[in-house]
């Protein structure tokens, strides 16, 4: 039992459009994905920077009312409380490893900024 000329012109055509329509599907989906990511990234970046900004300002109207850290801190830490967040089942162990490692992070920014203002001077 074979397949008609015109069965299996039937069935080319539509194992080509399940392939064309499965490749379409896929980067689609791979578009989104990383626009999406994309997006919150950027959105975490103008959260640092208002917040940055905002401090920056406070500790500016107020003499003597101590230091802003480097923006990289900010951005740090804002990154990696995003990502805390994204957890649907978070443990608080794993919340203080996140708060660790960012703290990690911005103390090795802040040592960095150090040094290199002693080597300026």
């Amino acid at each position: 039992m074979g397949f008609s000329t015109e069965e299996l012109t039937l069935l080319g055509t539509l194992a080509g459009a399940f392939v064309g329509g499965l490749f379409t599907f896929l980067a689609t989906w791979v578009s989104k994905f990383f626009e999406e990511r994309r997006h919150y990234r950027e959105l975490m970046v103008r959260v640092a920077s208002e917040n940055w900004r905002h401090t920056t300002e406070v500790v500016g109207k107020n003499p003597g009312g101590g230091w802003v850290q480097p923006f990289d801190v900010y951005l740090v830490m804002m990154l990696k409380l995003s990502k805390l967040l994204s957890y649907k089942n978070l443990s608080e162990k794993r919340a203080l490893e996140l708060v660790k490692e960012a703290e990690t992070i911005t103390h090795a920014i802040m040592l960095h900024k150090q040094e290199g203002k002693k080597g300026s001077r």
